[in-house]
């Protein structure tokens, strides 16, 4: 039963705690293997987010570094600026790279 049928009938302020039941319980992230091997995450965004083996490996071996990243970046808002309006780069150096 799609979730706009299920809202249907609610007042505004049920369909709300609907709603937001939903995303605190959505906390399953499905995965598939596809036929030639890359491993698919579905819940996240629109479409699935689909790596291979060897890359998946690769981001979650620098997990720490990513979430440190998002934490120093979390005031950069989405067009690339500050609270300011100033611009930000934001770089994260490899530090097998120096």
């Amino acid at each position: 039963m799609s979730i706009l049928k299920q809202i249907k009938g609610m007042n505004e302020k049920e369909a709300e705690a609907f709603l937001q039941a939903m995303l605190a319980t959505k906390q399953n992230i499905p995965m598939k293997v596809s036929k030639k091997g890359g491993l698919s995450l579905y819940g996240i965004q629109r479409f699935p987010v689909i790596y291979y083996h060897a890359q998946w490996t690769r981001i979650l071996d620098k997990a720490d570094e990513i979430r440190a990243f998002i934490a120093a970046n979390r005031a950069v808002k989405p067009d690339g600026k500050d609270k300011d309006g100033n611009a930000v780069k934001t770089y994260l150096v490899d530090k097998d790279e120096d």
